[in-house]
């Protein structure tokens, strides 16, 4: 309780600034910020305000190539004609690397979970890129009884196809559908700390 930052409204690029701060706050901390590829470039210079205060701030960048929280509202009030969301990303590792920092890429669940593993444990800057259909992977195995040992972790077509479009309903998380962000990244920072998790 009390130990995750986000904003109430929804704002993009809320993350890493947040992250930085709560880990100059809080040196004793192990802070990792989970924020969309949208979300990182909109504050993605706190990556060079991170090396040179040496805040040993991990993120994990969950890609999914669109501004998924703009995508959202556009696929609820417009279905299908979404406009002015999909991202041209930079190599994020590259970027990363530029500054400095640790950073690697994932493809599987168990890598991702390893990574972020490596990342604490460096205590330095780091940041590690993944995919939405990952991390949503992470959080389907563990919510519903399955390991991230395997190569598979037993998505649904379903579950694909909303990680493929972001078009989920903002309440179908509370109603036991898909995830917020927030509940996918309490979930991998459960398999990251815990292996029983």
């Amino acid at each position: 309780p009390g130990r995750q930052l986000a904003p109430v409204g929804g704002s993009m690029g809320y993350g890493l600034p947040a992250a930085l701060a709560a880990k100059l706050a809080h040196p004793d901390r192990v802070v990792v910020c989970v924020a969309g590829d949208g979300d990182l470039l909109m504050t993605a210079q706190e990556l060079a305000t991170m090396m040179l205060e040496g805040a040993a701030v991990v993120v994990l960048v969950v890609d999914n190539g669109v501004y998924g929280t703009i995508r959202t509202h556009q696929q609820r009030r417009y279905p299908g004609r979404p406009i002015g969301t999909t991202l041209s990303n930079p190599d994020f590792v590259t970027f990363a690397m530029s500054f400095g920092m640790q950073a690697e890429r994932t493809t599987t669940a168990p890598d991702t979970v390893a990574a972020l593993r490596r990342a604490v444990a460096l205590d330095r800057p780091a940041l590690v890129l993944s995919t939405l259909m990952v991390v949503l992977g992470i959080w389907y195995a563990a919510t519903n009884a399955g390991t991230v040992g395997g190569a598979s972790t037993g998505m649904t077509a379903e579950q694909i196809e909303y990680a493929k479009m972001m078009g989920k309903d903002p309440g179908a998380a509370k109603s036991g559908g898909f995830p917020t962000l927030g509940q996918m990244a309490t979930t991998v920072w459960g398999h990251v700390t815990n292996p029983f998790y």
